[in-house]
């Protein structure tokens, strides 16, 4: 049974092997970590608890773990966004212009940088610069994932508590 919106409903959940048999190892034994609260000289205390609490507290490190990824992944969601962003903005202020090339952007724009770097490298590619059609799609598409990331970072820290 797990608890879900404040009830009991059945679950189910397979387990590589090897999970319970550390979770339940780890039941009896103890040990002390650096606490979590962030102070010098505090421990906290770790194992002795009951099975589900062990395979719960091995579910949240890994939790923890995606944390991390996820807010990695966040930080190059926001970065794509606003190159994209650049490009898109100047679309808006030139409502006639198909392409845009670094020379419509601000200097140090990340989208200028961007422009400037796959020009550079794909010049076949984007040999007139970046499409009005294409800029709007890689936009769209960096907001979207930026949106499913931070949605999926919610739900995991949600989960954690």
């Amino acid at each position: 049974m797990i608890l879900t919106e404040e009830k009991l409903v059945p679950f189910a959940l397979r387990l590589r092997p090897g999970v319970k048999e550390a979770a339940k190892a780890i039941t009896e034994a103890h040990w002390y970590v650096p606490s979590e609260n962030g102070l010098p000289d505090y421990v906290d205390g770790r194992g002795g608890g009951s099975l589900n609490d062990e395979l719960q507290k091995l579910l949240n490190a890994g939790l923890k773990v995606r944390v991390k990824e996820l807010e990695h992944g966040i930080a190059e969601a926001k970065k794509e966004v606003e190159q994209f962003q650049d490009l898109v903005r100047f679309f808006m202020d030139n409502p006639a212009a198909s392409y845009v090339l670094p020379i419509n952007l601000t200097e140090g724009s990340k989208g200028r940088a961007w422009l400037e770097d796959v020009m550079e490298v794909q010049p076949e590619d984007f040999h007139n610069g970046e499409s009005r059609a294409e800029a709007t799609r890689e936009y769209a598409s960096a907001q979207e994932s930026l949106f499913r990331l931070t949605t999926a970072l919610g739900a995991v820290q949600k989960a954690i508590r």
